[in-house]
């Protein structure tokens, strides 16, 4: 990390990235952009004052297209193909992300709060869009537990809604919170903490 923040750290003539596949196999759509990022910069690092530097990556992927871009410094490339896969998964820049934190210290209890809430939002985003078939980049994802599912004694679980950037968001954003608030006043899951984090990247 030292390396990669742009210290001019003299003699460093080789850089090693052991396992770089944890890189781009994290559970974040922006995990390609990352791994590219990283790779690169640590390749800038090596071989600083004119002299010559060396990068191992050790990967079991070798030709898996991030290793291949930064390999040949492709950063158009890497840029353009994020762009189709966010835009075809319906990722930012072209849709808008709002996460859904559920928690509570019964697991059964939070598991089937969130499991109806999920299914509530589905019915909901059907029913304002008629005819909208559930595809790669589907609008409703989860609810799922995170890495770190439980902290302080409480369990987590989240749902993730992917909001066009279109007239249809300030519906479905008004839609999702009335269903919120539902949730919130409902007796049989007191002590259910419920918290929106739009954009959460």
């Amino acid at each position: 990390q030292i390396v990669t923040k742009g210290l001019d750290v003299d003699h460093v003539g080789l850089v090693g990235v052991l396992n770089a596949d944890n890189l781009i196999a994290f559970p974040d759509f922006r995990s390609y952009e990352r791994s590219y990022q990283l790779l690169s910069q640590v390749a800038g690092r090596s071989g600083r004052k004119e002299k010559e530097g060396k990068v191992i990556i050790q990967t079991s992927l070798p030709e898996h297209p991030v290793f291949q871009q930064v390999l040949h410094g492709s950063y158009h490339n890497a840029y353009m193909n994020q762009m189709e896969d966010r835009q075809a998964f319906h990722y930012p820049p072209y849709f808008r992300l709002l996460k859904i934190i559920m928690r509570h210290s019964d697991k059964q209890v939070l598991d089937k709060a969130a499991k109806e809430l999920a299914t509530a939002i589905r019915q909901a985003f059907t029913s304002l869009q008629p005819g909208k078939k559930e595809g790669p980049g589907s609008q409703v994802l989860g609810p799922q537990s995170p890495v770190v599912g439980r902290v302080q004694k409480m369990n987590i679980s989240t749902i993730l809604l992917k909001l066009p950037r279109t007239d249809e968001i300030k519906d479905l954003k008004e839609l999702t919170g009335n269903l919120i608030s539902e949730f919130r006043s409902n007796k049989n899951y007191r002590n259910l903490y419920i918290i929106p984090d739009v954009d959460p990247y």
